[in-house]
């Protein structure tokens, strides 16, 4: 059953004979829910993808350029005792009682 005046029905008028595996063909079996659905997943799911991935690197360079260049998230964490107060391998954490 063809609506007569559908977008579909345009366009497969106006390209004539309609060849297998086409853009048109894919896109209108997808439409019937045929095999060209599988086909249009895929295509919709990496365009999804590469635009997560095209949102994300600007991001990830930032970071990485912040850590190489000791910005905010590079910069070195204090300890939390001073040296002379912090057991050095002797298994005694006595120095840590109250501290934390």
């Amino acid at each position: 059953m063809t609506n007569v005046g559908s977008a579909a029905a345009a366009a497969q008028a106006s390209i004539g004979n309609v060849v297998l595996g086409s853009t048109f063909a894919i896109l209108q079996s997808a439409g019937a829910g045929g095999a060209g659905i599988a086909v249009v997943n895929t295509v919709v799911g990496a365009t999804a993808t590469a635009v997560a991935v095209g949102a994300t690197a600007p991001g990830l360079v930032k970071a990485v350029r912040e850590g190489r260049e000791g910005g905010q998230h590079g910069e070195e964490v204090e300890d939390v005792l001073p040296e002379e107060e912090a057991p050095h391998g002797s298994g005694d954490n006595t120095a840590l009682e109250g501290k934390l």
